[in-house]
This record gives structure tokens, C-alpha cells and sequence, in this order.
């Protein structure tokens, strides 16, 4: 972090009147690109011509052309600079785009006639099929290349779209990163990393000279600890860690720097590297399981002799099995790595067994060598305490590494460090001292402060910590947004579904909190529901007693549906009498083909709608999808009835909602799929044969198919909790309490989707076509009693009647659709606008 009290800022700033924080950046940095006072004479006019020149400029850069020419200035690979024999032999293109390369290697020559103008000899031949060879290579690399600049490009204009000083000042160094004729690919960007840098440029942190495209990596490698200049960075194993590693990686030279070659070792690998004046220089990739060195690589794949010293000593401390410096290297793979590792490792260390300068740097670049040092220099090699405690790598090796060694703190350091990464209490090993507790809580404060903090970074601080009341205050006065999206956001793979992260766990709830944080609470709830049981019941009993549950428990529904619209299927009865809230019918013409081709899509993919990201705004709350959405689900049912997921990568499985168990479709495709025996039913998990709807399902499909009785309740586990003090009852668990002494209601139930019984059945069905209906802000010509009249639903509008949504008029209206008749009130909807 840079501050810039004593920073010299150009005169133009003051000059021109710019006071924007990011605008002011540019002012500086790039002073020399923007025409003054001939085009730019103000802030407006600085703010304008960053988005209508430098940034188009920038995006012209990165864009490809298959023309292109090579350029000491080019982002993208030349191809007479590619060596495709060498390239084809990595992991780096797959099967088909090898396959377009090397038609063009391997050719059949034909001797022809020396005086035909287009004769070629062999060697010419050969020359040009690898030139052709090189070109289609080019055209793969670049392509790719091309595609990652472009999703920077969107994810960075989508998020910030007004603010082009901040798009300019991340994506201009992070473009260039790239590197000028490489091959490196771009990993996606991190929303938490643009969310602090934009925190910290607009709180003014940084000086002109900031490069914010090391910030930015600086910060994805090291997370909430500050970047290591000098020594050991720990990577641990885990496709999560891929971004992690490719900034840890950047300018190394190495394959991990590029996003495919991180994702794969990640998987079975983690890495250690060591990083000198800020630069890597060596990477170890260590086996998940065996904790056995795969790989020992220097600058460039070449051979890390110059580092043979550091590698060692921190080998010996880190890994006991390794007792001396001969066992490295014993593997053929690895020796070609490190030819002669032991033979010079002894000749360093004797040759320098009075050289106090080569002990200082050895202890320098790694504290564990401390208790190496010849007694002789020991009282005069001192370590970089400072660069010990702020690598949380260090520090998690915990209290007995450190007193192994001989590295000792005071705590005055303890209490700098704390103030700056309060994450760090737990592995100081002391308790029971309130200055460091104090320091502790004020560290947490600030980056609280500075919405510079992760929930999972928060729930790792001591809990005395999360319940100080400072801590408290802060948060109720302003919830960091990164905790808001992870307690918002259902769990993306098993371990999360299974055990979330809970607000409650890292924040206790009181009633005097922010009503803004209750609902979140309660938004919480129906979002992280695991069941099909979708009423009150999924409420904490603290919210459900709040003297303003209904309002809190109605925007919490409301959110609900508006991060993902299929929750709609489990909406409750009251709010949709009420009409909270209904999927969009109608559209306009500029969006229809939009809405046609992401109806498609949902049908092949149908848990892309439940994504923020991936369907646009405008057609995502529309009910055509949510149509798509059980329509894809149901094909995916009738397969195998007993998953309500689907496996899409080795790795990855998708999870339909547990609220569209609730829709009359999906459940009579389960109940069809499940046939005339109970074989699905029982191949199913302990979680979904606990379901309401689905132990519904499973009876009703044995009624219709004389299964046995015995059979199915044999199968059958009880329901608990059934209900709660002043909650009705789930009306699935009401339906099956009717089974089997009331067999012909519960059928005649099942069947009457339309009934109050049954209201969660919820009515949408792919197989019917989407009907306009009365919703608010309808214009509607209707009769009543023979009269022609005109009315608007809560919507001020010339010529039309207004009524207002909580009348009764709207409520007898609502969701009527054209040429229903409501014959009570002799009333004829006669067409809706």
C-alpha cells in the first residue's frame, strides 16, 4: 500500500478542477496521452474522452485480426516466432485443435518439373507446410488470447459501468500483463480483488506510480496477507487456487503462469514458491498425497543451481523425511532437474562457514535456517521479523517451527503485525494479553472499515474479536457487500451445501440490528433451504418473533426471486395473492430474439438460469424460462428420477432447485419416471427421501401403479420437524398424512392442483403456452355489467381508471387473463394492453 501524502501531483489536477479520485490517477499516469486544454479543459471533458478514445484505443489493442503483422507493441503471437512441433507435444491445445495444426505437417511430396514456375523442392515444401502450420497455430493461440481480453473487457464494463477512470486504470495494465508475443492467457478476473483495489483508489490509498496490475496480483496471491517481496509463498492443492497461482506465477516463464496448465497441477499438486525482490525464481510442485517433489524448476524451466542453498534449507525444515540433501534428486525424473543438488549444497555450506554476509542472506530469504548458522556468527545474523510475521505461510507453521529455530518476537512486533493482518492472532500462540487483543480488534476494525475483508477471512479472526462490540457497531452500521454475496449464494459444491457458511456463526443476531441485516438473515434461510419444505418453518425462531416478521419475511421472498428466479416456484400463497411479485410476460421486441435463444439454451442447461451471471437481465425473470427450466430438468428426470443433479465435468455437478419440487410438472415427471417399482426411490439419498415431495411422489406413483403398500412404506422415513407453533402445516405433509386411510381425497387432492389445499403445486407448466394475465401496471378493457370500461392496475395513465393495488377492485382482478369471465361480478376481461 502507498500513501500519497508526500507525493508530488501535477498542476493539472488543480488546474482543470479534478477531484474524482480515479480521474486524478490519470491526471498523472498518463498525462502525456490526453490532449489538454485543446480537448480536454475539465474534469466532463477528461472523463469523456478516457471513454470515447483511450479506452476504445486500448480495446483495438487487444482485439485480433487475422492480418495482424508482427509488432514489438503486439499482445498477440507472431507466427513465425512459434515453435509448433515443440507446442503440440504440451497439454496446451486440445485433441481438435491439434488435429487443424498438424494436417498441415505431415504431406505427401511428389517430385514435379524443375521448369514449372510453381515447382518447390523438398525442403521448400517441407518449409511451407510448417509455415502453414504456424499460421493456423496463430490463429488458435490468438484466437484464445482474444477471448480472454474480451472477458475482462465485459466483466470490468458490466460491473463499473460509469466509472471509466477505474476501467482504464485495471485494464490497461492488466492487458498488458499478458506479455507482448506470448502465449499467456488472461485468468478470468476476481470480483473481491476489483472490489478492494476500487475501495482503496477511491479512499485515495495510491500514488501516481502504482502499477495496479501488480496490486491486483499481488493481492490474488497473497490474499488478505501483504505481498512477499523476499522468500517462501505457499499455493495450496485445489482448482480454487488457480487464479491464486497464475498470479503467483506471472513473468516466471513457467506453464502454471497460464490458467490451463494452474487448473491441472492444482488438482493433485501444491506448489511452495520463492520469490526474490518481489520476482519468482523457483517453484517446488509437491504431491497432494505422497508429499513427494514432482517438479524443481528456476526462471524459465532452466536449472535453479543458483538457488540450490535456499532450496535446501527450506526442504530439510518443511518436509522431515528429507534428512539430507542427498535424498533430493534420487528420482530420475527430478535429478535432470537438479544435476550435482548435494554435491553442491556441502561445497556452499563449507565454503562459507566464516561468511557472515552468505549466512545473513540464507537466513534472510528463510528464517527456518536460523538454527544452521555456525555458532560463531549466530549472535550477528539477525532475520527479517517483519517478513516472517506477515507471511501467514510462516506463521501457520505455528509456535514450536518457530521455537525450533530459534525465531523469537517481541510484542510491540506482535501488536504492529496484528494492527495490519488481525488474521494472524491465532498463530502468535499467545493468550491472554490485552494488548495484543486490543491491537487484534483494531486491525479487524479497520478492514472492516475499508470493506477489505472476506467472510471467510472474518470467521477465521478469534471470536472475541467478532462479539467486541466495536466490531459489532461497525457492522451493523455497514455489512461489507462480500459478506452479503456469500450469505446470499447457495452452495456451489458439496462441502458448502452441506455446511454453509451462516451469518449467525460469525454474527449473532439481535433485535435492535438493521432491519437490512434481518432480512438477509431470513433471505439466508430460503436460499440455503435444503428441503422441499418451503414454509415459515425455514425461519430462525428469533426472526420469526421480529415485530416486523411479515414485512421482513415478504423482502426477503422478494430478493429471493430476484437473484433466482425459480424460488418463484415455491413462493408462498399469500404473496402471490397479493402480488409481491409474478414473472414477466411480455417483452419488448428489441429483446424477443434474446429471450428465444436463452429458451434454447435453459433447455439444455437449465441450472444456467439460476446463475446472476450468465442469462441477461432482461429476459431472466420472464416465465418463458422459467418454462425451459422444468422443461430441462424434466428430460433430465426421466432418465434417472433418483438425482435431481447432474455431473457436467468430472469434477462439477449441477443441482436442480429444491423450491421447483414444488411445480405439479416436475412432480408427475418424477412420479412417471419412478414406474412401477420403488427401485428409484431407493437408489435415492437419505436427503431427498426426507422430502415432502417426494415421498409424495413415490406414494402416489404406487397408487397408480398397484405397488405394493408394504413396499413403499418400508421405504418411507418419518418427517421432522412436522411443524412449528403457529406455522401451518406444509400442505404436501398435509397430503401425505392422508395416506392411506384417506387414499381417494388424497388422489382427488393431487389431482385438483388448483385447489387451497394444494396451492404449491405451483401452475406454471412447459406444456402450456404463456398467457398475458392482470398483474400491477396492466392497462385493461373490460365489461362490467354490459359498460365498456378502461383501467390501469396502479398506474396513472390518460384515459384510463386508475386502481390501486390494495384495493379490492385489483385483488378480484388480478392474474385474470383475456376473455376470462368473473361471473360474481358479471365482469368480462375483454383484452389486456
Amino acid at each position: 500500500m502507498s500513501v500519497n501524502k508526500n507525493t508530488q501531483w501535477s498542476s493539472k489536477i488543480k488546474k482543470f478542477g479534478i477531484t474524482d479520485p480515479f480521474l486524478k490517477l490519470i491526471t498523472v499516469k498518463y498525462e502525456d496521452s490526453i490532449p489538454w486544454q485543446t480537448v480536454v479543459k475539465d474534469q466532463e471533458a477528461l472523463n469523456l474522452y478516457v471513454k470515447d478514445v483511450l479506452l476504445p484505443e486500448l480495446k483495438t489493442k487487444a482485439t485480433w485480426d487475422c492480418i495482424h503483422r508482427r509488432s514489438a507493441k503486439s499482445l498477440f503471437v507472431y507466427f513465425a516466432d512459434l515453435d509448433v512441433e515443440q507446442i503440440l507435444e504440451t497439454d496446451e491445445l486440445t485433441r481438435d485443435e491439434k488435429s487443424l495444426v498438424d494436417v498441415h505437417l505431415y504431406f505427401g511430396y511428389e517430385d514435379e518439373d524443375e521448369e514449372d514456375e510453381n515447382y518447390m523442392s523438398r525442403e521448400e515444401a517441407e518449409m511451407h507446410c510448417k509455415e502453414l502450420a504456424a499460421l493456423e497455430l496463430a490463429t488458435i493461440l490468438n484466437t484464445k488470447k482474444e477471448a480472454a481480453f474480451k472477458v475482462w473487457f465485459d466483466n470490468v464494463e458490466k460491473k463499473y459501468p460509469t466509472n471509466y477512470g477505474f476501467q482504464y486504470l485495471i485494464l490497461k495494465p492488466i492487458i498488458e500483463q499478458s506479455g507482448y508475443n506470448s502465449r499467456r492467457l488472461l485468468t478470468a478476473p476476481d470480483t473481491g480483488v476489483l472490489k478492494w483495489l476500487l475501495t482503496r483508489i477511491k479512499l485515495e490509498f495510491y500514488i501516481p506510480s502504482s502499477n495496479f496490475g501488480f496490486e491486483y496480483r499481488m493481492r490474488l496471491a497473497n490474499g488478505l496477507n501483504s505481498w512477499i517481496k523476499d522468500g517462501w509463498q505457499f499455493i495450496p492443492s485445489g482448482t480454487a487456487n488457480t487464479a491464486r497461482l497464475t498470479a503467483a506465477a506471472a513473468r516466471s516463464g513457467w506453464c502454471i503462469a497460464g490458467h490451463h496448465y494452474a487448473h491441472f497441477y492444482l488438482s493433485t499438486s501444491c506448489f511452495y514458491i520463492l520469490r526474490e525482490n518481489g520476482k519468482p525464481v523457483v517453484a517446488l510442485r509437491v504431491g497432494k498425497q505422497d508429499q513427494v517433489f514432482h517438479e524443481i524448476r528456476g526462471v524459465n524451466n532452466c536449472i535453479a543451481s543458483k538457488y540450490y542453498s535456499e532450496i535446501w534449507f527450506f526442504i530439510r525444515s518443511i518436509f522431515p523425511k528429507y534428512t539430507n540433501c542427498s535424498m533430493i534428486g534420487n528420482g530420475a525424473f527430478i535429478k535432470g532437474m537438479v544435476p550435482n543438488f548435494s554435491q553442491m549444497v556441502t561445497q556452499n555450506i563449507e565454503k562459507n562457514n566464516n561468511n557472515l554476509s552468505w549466512w545473513q542472506e540464507m537466513t534472510f530469504t528463510w528464517p527456518g535456517t536460523y538454527d544452521l548458522v555456525p555458532d560463531q556468527l549466530k549472535s550477528k545474523v539477525k532475520f527479517d521479523s517483519d517478513g516472517f510475521l506477515t507471511n501467514q505461510f510462516y506463521m501457520s507453521l505455528g509456535f514450536e517451527f518457530r521455537q525450533k529455530h530459534g525465531l523469537h518476537f517481541s510484542e510491540s512486533e506482535y501488536i504492529n503485525v496484528l494492527m495490519q493482518h488481525p488474521q494472524l492472532y491465532d498463530e502468535i500462540g499467545i493468550t491472554d494479553n490485552l494488548k495484543l487483543d486490543t491491537a487484534c480488534i483494531k486491525g479487524a476494525l479497520n478492514r472492516l472499515v475499508l470493506d477489505d475483508i472476506t467472510l471467510k477471512e472474518y470467521s477465521e479472526l478469534p471470536e472475541f474479536v467478532r462479539k467486541s462490540p466495536e466490531i459489532i457497531t461497525q457492522i451493523n452500521a455497514h455489512l461489507p457487500l462480500s459478506f452479503e454475496k456469500k450469505i446470499s449464494k447457495r452452495g456451489s459444491n458439496f462441502a458448502e451445501r452441506n455446511n454453509p457458511l451462516k451469518l449467525e456463526d460469525h454474527l449473532l443476531y439481535s433485535p435492535d440490528e438493521p432491519e437490512e441485516l434481518t432480512i438477509l438473515r431470513a433471505l439466508e434461510a430460503i436460499i440455503k433451504n435444503q428441503s422441499s419444505d418451503f414454509t415459515d418453518i425455514i425461519f430462525p425462531k428469533a426472526i420469526l418473533n421480529h415485530s416486523e416478521f411479515k414485512e421482513i419475511r415478504k423482502k426477503a421472498w422478494l430478493q429471493s426471486v430476484l437473484k433466482n428466479p425459480t424460488f418463484y416456484f415455491a413462493f408462498p400463497a399469500d404473496l402471490i395473492e397479493e402480488n409481491v411479485w409474478s414473472p414477466k410476460k411480455d417483452i419488448d421486441e428489441k429483446h424477443q430474439k434474446t429471450l428465444n435463444s436463452w429458451i434454447t439454451r435453459i433447455q439444455y442447461r437449465p441450472w444456467y438460469l439460476e446463475s446472476e451471471n450468465k442469462v441477461p437481465k432482461s429476459v431472466r425473470h420472464h416465465e418463458a424460462l422459467l418454462r425451459a427450466y422444468l422443461f430441462g430438468w424434466g428430460e433430465i428426470l426421466k432418465k434417472n428420477p433418483s438425482r435431481i443433479w447432474k455431473k457436467v465435468n468430472s469434477f462439477q455437478r449441477v443441482y436442480m432447485s429444491y423450491a421447483a419440487l414444488r411445480n405439479y410438472y416436475i412432480f408427475t415427471t418424477i412420479v412417471n419416471a419412478f414406474g412401477t417399482t420403488t427401485k428409484w426411490y431407493s437408489k435415492s439419498s437419505s436427503r431427498m427421501r426426507a422430502m415432502p415431495a417426494y415421498q409424495l411422489a413415490v406414494i402416489y406413483s404406487a397408487v397408480r401403479n398397484n405397488t405394493s403398500s408394504l413396499a413403499v412404506r418400508k421405504l418411507i422415513v418419518p418427517l421432522s420437524p412436522a411443524a412449528v407453533s403457529g406455522i401451518p402445516l406444509d400442505p404436501l405433509r398435509a397430503l401425505l398424512q392422508m395416506y392411506p386411510s384417506r387414499l381417494t381425497q388424497l388422489i382427488y387432492l393431487i389431482n385438483k392442483k388448483h385447489v387451497s389445499e394444494n396451492f404449491y403445486f405451483n401452475q406454471i407448466d412447459p406444456a402450456t403456452p404463456v398467457v398475458r394475465k392482470i398483474h400491477v401496471g396492466s392497462l385493461v378493457e373490460l365489461v362490467i355489467d354490459g359498460e365498456l370500461k378502461r383501467v390501469s392496475i396502479d398506474l396513472e395513465v390518460e384515459g384510463f381508471e386508475l386502481i390501486p393495488r390494495e384495493s379490492a377492485e385489483a385483488k378480484i382482478l388480478f392474474s385474470q387473463k383475456e376473455g376470462d369471465i368473473i361471473p360474481e361480478y358479471n365482469i368480462e376481461i375483454k383484452k389486456i394492453l
